[in-house]
């Protein structure tokens, strides 16, 4: 389990994993304990969780993937209360385990959906706004706190696909141009080095200076299914002896990166990154 943002693999390789696409599902369940307030007795109050940010989710990682990945299927449980106390526990892996045995002897298998989301309760004591399992592919566990951002549903998910968060020299999370940073209700890319890992951008032609190093262009390209005509670029340039890549990147508000902070638009950004399951960082912008 790796947490998302607080409310507040191999090494060397460019291209460490298959790209990422195909279809991907999500079974919602809102929960509630004995203890906690019951928001989620109404339809007309989860209703909203699929239309809207359900849509957006989808919309957006379908965006950004270039049509590669189709995460539409959103399902929504009915709001489910558990028989035991939980206020102010943070326990979420009990509310969970409860939830899926709830599911089980109602012939549901959460290994039948890509991941589970679970929405705690107000009162859950979490100092966190999302948590989630990393790299699995099936019956993964998202949890999300009862106030509910699109960004932390979106970097929740991101943890799913086995990427680490976006971190910024030696503060987590501070990488605010991907959406693997800080949660800070805005939509943007993953950074360039996901992007990368996810295989959402492709080597386009190979650089070098003077003999001193080589390196790839990268960019997006498009897909039958691509939306939006804005193109994602970086340069990267492996270091042979650390065995990790610098990623020197170009970003504007453009497409999916419409609500990028102001601080890295039309700004160079260079990132480490050491391949897929490890955290980014990022060194200057």
């Amino acid at each position: 389990v790796e947490d998302g943002p607080a409310a507040a693999a191999t090494a060397g390789k460019l291209r460490p994993q298959a790209a990422m696409g195909g279809t991907k599902s999500s079974l919602i369940v809102p929960v509630s304990c004995q203890d906690t307030t019951n928001q989620w007795a109404a339809s007309s109050t989860w209703e909203p969780i699929r239309a809207t940010l359900g849509t957006r989710i989808a919309d957006y990682y379908r965006e950004v993937s270039r049509g590669r990945l189709d995460w539409s299927t959103l399902q929504i449980h009915d709001a489910m209360t558990l028989g035991f106390n939980c206020r102010s526990t943070c326990d979420y892996s009990s509310i969970s385990s409860a939830v899926n045995a709830n599911l089980q002897a109602e012939g549901i298998s959460i290994y039948d959906w890509t991941a589970v989301t679970y929405i705690l309760p107000p009162g859950h004591g979490c100092s966190w706004a999302g948590l989630a399992n990393v790299g699995c592919t099936a019956g993964c566990k998202v949890w999300l706190a009862d106030t509910i951002q699109a960004d932390v549903w979106a970097h929740e998910l991101g943890h799913t696909m086995n990427l680490q968060h976006a971190n910024k020299e030696a503060a987590e999370y501070e990488d605010y141009s991907g959406i693997m940073g800080l949660g800070i209700d805005k939509m943007r890319y993953a950074n360039t080095a996901h992007m990368i890992q996810l295989e959402w951008v492709t080597k386009t032609k190979q650089v070098t200076t003077g003999g001193t190093w080589t390196g790839w262009v990268v960019a997006q390209e498009e897909s039958e299914d691509a939306v939006g005509a804005d193109e994602y670029m970086a340069i990267v340039v492996p270091d042979s002896g650390s065995g990790k890549q610098w990623i020197i990147g170009y970003r504007t508000q453009q497409g999916a990166d419409n609500q990028l902070p102001t601080e890295y638009v039309y700004h160079t950004s260079v990132t480490e990154f050491a391949g897929s399951g490890e955290a980014t960082t990022l060194l200057a912008s």
